[in-house]
């Protein structure tokens, strides 16, 4: 492949669906490995499939700016993407329909990260792990800078991006400094939170993917708070962690388990035990929003 995977591939209907850092969006065959379909996708998370369709963030820029949006493929009964056939000789592929409207992303561009703390923590992290000259070669890090801001062995290894969560009839996801809610229907926005930080100075992202738990959405956020979130965009309730978060957390019977940037595993006793059903990181098939 081009780069390395984002996160972690998807499996679906005998396929597995893979984003790279460089853009690439890839379906191989489950058994074989054959790759049966790529594309340059710009993507900026790894996928998600719900309700038959594939969803994943997209970076798009525009003279100095840079945005990222949610896009969706449809997909047939067997698990190939609609709009992703493979192309014939000399065509390209058919791009992903947009699917929301696109919301400023300074978060991907490497002259924003450059200048944050994290940037200068992650390179410290990497020397002290004896990758003081940079990430390997075969992990292609450049082009990861030039789609995602980041190019550490660290900041790649901890990166989620604006990873989609198929919750009810919404799309959630977190994209820099913000939770944002999409109807997944019509794609429009309903709702935001906006989370805690300063993400100019802070760099990375001020929140990790959210996950699913009965009725809410639990946010672990830079600034050491576990945000607890209902469908409407209600903040029910936020809880210290006391120290940075940068990855998503682990919900089960009440408990709510993050891992810190210093560190630590940290176990939240919330009482309620009807917070539950994301036992795993990225949380399964939980992801698509049918908690199979």
């Amino acid at each position: 492949m081009d780069a390395e995977v984002i996160s972690a591939p998807v499996v679906y209907e005998g396929r597995v669906y893979a984003a790279t850092f460089g853009g690439m969006m890839i379906a191989f065959d489950a058994a074989s490995g054959d790759v049966i379909e790529a594309r340059r996708a710009q993507a900026t998370a790894a996928p998600t499939i719900v309700d038959g369709a594939l969803y994943f963030s997209r970076r798009e820029d525009e003279g100095n700016e840079s945005f990222e949006r949610i896009v969706r493929s449809a997909l047939d009964d067997e698990g190939a993407a609609q709009t992703e056939r493979r192309p014939t000789q000399g065509k390209p592929n058919d791009p992903p329909a947009a699917q929301t409207a696109r919301r400023r992303a300074r978060y991907l561009r490497t002259d924003f990260q450059d200048s944050t703390v994290y940037a200068t923590e992650s390179q410290a992290h990497d020397a002290a792990n004896g990758f003081s000259a940079g990430a390997p070669a075969a992990a292609n890090a450049g082009v990861a800078r030039s789609l995602i801001g980041r190019g550490t062995v660290q900041g790649l290894q901890e990166f989620q991006g604006s990873w989609v969560l198929g919750f009810g009839d919404a799309n959630l996801v977190t994209m820099g400094d913000a939770l944002v809610a999409y109807d997944r229907a019509s794609g429009r926005e309903r709702w935001v939170v906006s989370l805690p930080g300063d993400l100019a100075r802070s760099g990375g992202a001020l929140g990790a993917p959210p996950a699913a738990a009965g009725e809410h959405v639990v946010v672990p956020t830079l600034s050491g708070e576990v945000l607890v979130v209902t469908r409407g965009g209600e903040v029910a309730r936020r809880l210290q962690a006391g120290a940075p978060l940068r990855t998503q957390a682990v919900v089960h019977e009440g408990w709510i388990y993050v891992g810190t940037s210093d560190g630590q595993l940290v176990g939240l006793d919330t009482g309620d035990a009807s917070l539950t059903g994301w036992s795993t990181w990225a949380g399964g098939s939980a992801r698509t929003g049918h908690g199979r």
